[in-house]
Protein backbone atom coordinates (compact mmCIF):
# COMPACT_ATOMS: atom_id res chain seq x y z
CA UNK A 1 0.00 0.00 0.00
CA UNK A 2 2.82 2.41 0.81
CA UNK A 3 5.44 1.17 -1.66
CA UNK A 4 4.39 3.54 -4.50
CA UNK A 5 5.02 6.51 -2.18
CA UNK A 6 7.98 5.18 -0.21
CA UNK A 7 10.67 6.52 -2.52
CA UNK A 8 9.29 10.06 -2.08
CA UNK A 9 9.31 9.83 1.72
CA UNK A 10 12.19 10.47 4.08
CA UNK A 11 13.32 7.37 5.99
CA UNK A 12 11.91 8.86 9.20
CA UNK A 13 8.46 9.80 7.90
CA UNK A 14 5.56 10.34 10.29
CA UNK A 15 2.19 8.79 9.73
CA UNK A 16 -1.25 8.70 11.33
CA UNK A 17 -3.81 5.92 11.40
CA UNK A 18 -7.31 7.03 12.33
CA UNK A 19 -9.42 4.13 13.55
CA UNK A 20 -6.50 1.84 14.34
CA UNK A 21 -8.63 -1.00 15.70
CA UNK A 22 -6.40 -3.69 17.16
CA UNK A 23 -3.29 -2.29 15.46
CA UNK A 24 -2.81 -4.93 12.78
CA UNK A 25 -1.97 -2.46 10.01
CA UNK A 26 0.26 -0.41 12.31
CA UNK A 27 2.26 -3.49 13.27
CA UNK A 28 2.88 -4.26 9.60
CA UNK A 29 3.89 -0.66 8.91
CA UNK A 30 6.48 -0.40 11.68
CA UNK A 31 7.96 -3.74 10.61
CA UNK A 32 8.21 -2.56 6.99
CA UNK A 33 9.36 0.99 7.88
CA UNK A 34 11.19 0.71 11.22
CA UNK A 35 12.42 4.32 11.19
CA UNK A 36 8.91 5.74 10.76
CA UNK A 37 6.98 7.36 13.60
CA UNK A 38 3.31 6.50 14.06
CA UNK A 39 0.36 8.00 15.86
CA UNK A 40 -2.76 5.84 16.16
CA UNK A 41 -6.22 7.18 16.99
CA UNK A 42 -9.15 5.09 18.12
CA UNK A 43 -12.09 5.42 20.50
CA UNK A 44 -10.99 2.51 22.70
CA UNK A 45 -7.92 2.06 24.85
CA UNK A 46 -4.67 0.67 23.49
CA UNK A 47 -4.79 -3.09 22.91
CA UNK A 48 -2.55 -4.90 25.38
CA UNK A 49 -0.81 -6.87 22.65
CA UNK A 50 0.32 -3.66 20.93
CA UNK A 51 3.49 -2.88 22.85
CA UNK A 52 5.77 -1.40 20.17
CA UNK A 53 7.17 1.91 21.49
CA UNK A 54 7.20 3.36 17.98
CA UNK A 55 3.39 3.41 18.06
CA UNK A 56 1.87 6.34 19.93
CA UNK A 57 -1.72 5.43 20.85
CA UNK A 58 -4.27 8.21 21.38
CA UNK A 59 -7.69 7.28 22.71
CA UNK A 60 -10.17 9.83 21.38
CA UNK A 61 -13.56 10.52 19.90
CA UNK A 62 -13.14 10.22 16.13
CA UNK A 63 -15.97 12.72 15.66
CA UNK A 64 -14.05 15.45 17.50
CA UNK A 65 -11.88 18.00 15.73
CA UNK A 66 -8.34 16.96 14.97
CA UNK A 67 -5.28 19.02 15.80
CA UNK A 68 -3.42 21.11 13.28
CA UNK A 69 -0.59 18.59 13.32
CA UNK A 70 0.54 17.36 9.92
CA UNK A 71 1.75 13.91 8.87
CA UNK A 72 3.49 12.57 5.80
CA UNK A 73 0.83 9.88 5.36
CA UNK A 74 -2.64 9.35 6.82
CA UNK A 75 -4.49 6.03 6.78
CA UNK A 76 -8.04 5.24 7.76
CA UNK A 77 -9.75 1.92 7.08
CA UNK A 78 -13.46 1.19 7.63
CA UNK A 79 -14.12 4.34 9.66
CA UNK A 80 -16.48 6.43 7.53
CA UNK A 81 -19.53 4.37 8.48
CA UNK A 82 -18.82 5.05 12.18
CA UNK A 83 -18.54 8.86 12.18
CA UNK A 84 -21.42 11.34 12.29
CA UNK A 85 -20.27 13.32 9.25
CA UNK A 86 -18.05 11.48 6.80
CA UNK A 87 -17.52 14.70 4.83
CA UNK A 88 -16.26 16.58 7.90
CA UNK A 89 -14.11 13.61 8.91
CA UNK A 90 -12.43 13.46 5.48
CA UNK A 91 -11.86 17.23 5.51
CA UNK A 92 -10.17 16.89 8.91
CA UNK A 93 -7.70 14.22 7.85
CA UNK A 94 -6.97 15.57 4.35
Amino acid sequence: LVKPFASALPSTFEWLEVGAGQGEFAALMVDAYPESQATLYDFHSKPERLQDRRLKWVQRDLNASFSDRTYDLVFSFAVLEHVRSPRDFLAQIA
